[in-house]
């Protein structure tokens, strides 16, 4: 008789550490793809801050044209000592003159 109320109370032990242990596996598995889905949305790639594009505007002259989404009116953009003011989202460098060589 004591064998089999010792069996029980093993049983419902088991039976306790089966649910605890399907609660911890939810639980990991939770966890796995939380952070699955944050390593994913931190190396997707997005657009640079700043994107370039060379020009030559109607005077014959290099641009640099820069656009930036998210820099505001009067930011001043400066490429090798030449500057421009960023206006809609745009600014429009007027590049120095280029020399023939580099050792000039």
């Amino acid at each position: 008789m004591k064998l089999r109320a010792h069996c029980g109370i093993r049983a419902e032990k088991q039976e306790q550490f089966k649910k605890y242990f399907r609660i911890f596996l939810n639980l990991k598995n939770i966890v796995n793809l939380l952070l699955v889905v944050g390593l994913f949305a931190w190396l997707w790639p997005t657009k640079p801050p700043i994107a370039s594009q060379a020009l030559v505007n109607e005077q014959g002259r290099d641009v640099l044209r820069l656009t930036c989404a998210s820099c505001p009116d009067g930011t001043v953009m400066t490429v090798e000592g030449a500057s421009a003011t960023v206006a809609a989202n745009v600014a429009d460098v007027l590049l120095p003159k280029a020399k023939l060589n580099h050792w000039e």
